[in-house]
């Protein structure tokens, strides 16, 4: 029991430093995307929002035009979201053992005595999901360097080239987080 309990706390962890770096990669992308000449210093500034704060910023930077604009939010969203639920108001973790199966629960500061469930496989899906789309954020950053048209991109299809043969968990993670454009999710 001790090591299933270590393996899920390694992968709250793991989700929890995947949020943070696409926290960072938000506040790279912001400095870029400005025309300031000291992109260190906007992105510290950057540095110091909420990434709701980001998000907005970052929905009325990028343009109209591009698809991707209202996907990469939602998809930032969805992991927020998950992360939050993770690491927000948990008074307690404790492992149980019922009927053979192994149950990670969580109790909630408002709510004591309540017991939430986390499922083992969809936290590592969730994993899976951060580290594509902190992928995504990372690429996007190029096409600034690059002083690229954002209007070019594909976000979903810069990040699937990014690795040589993208696994059936990435792609499955990809899938979730930006479903192909027209498809409804």
């Amino acid at each position: 029991m001790r090591e299933t309990e270590k393996r899920i706390l390694e992968h709250i962890g793991r989700l929890t430093v995947l949020s943070a770096q696409i926290d960072q990669h938000l506040s790279s992308l912001l400095a870029w995307m400005t025309t300031s000449a000291d992109h260190d210093v906007t992105r510290r500034i950057f540095e110091g929002e909420q990434v709701s704060v980001k998000l907005r910023l970052l929905e009325r930077a990028l343009p109209d035009e591009w698809a991707d604009r209202k996907r990469l939010r939602k998809a930032i969203d969805k992991i927020q979201i998950y992360r939050n639920k993770l690491a927000h108001s948990v008074v307690g973790a404790k492992i149980s053992i019922a009927s053979g199966a192994v149950d990670f629960y969580m109790e909630r500061e408002k709510e004591p005595g309540l017991q939430e469930t986390v499922d083992f496989d969809e936290l590592q899906l969730w994993e899976t999901r951060a580290e594509m789309l902190g992928v995504g954020l990372l690429v996007l950053t190029r096409f600034f360097l690059g002083r690229r048209d954002i209007l070019e991109a594909d976000l979903r299809d810069l990040i699937l080239d990014f690795f040589t043969e993208p696994t059936v968990e990435q792609q499955n993670a990809i899938d979730h987080i930006l479903p192909p454009l027209g498809s409804v999710h």
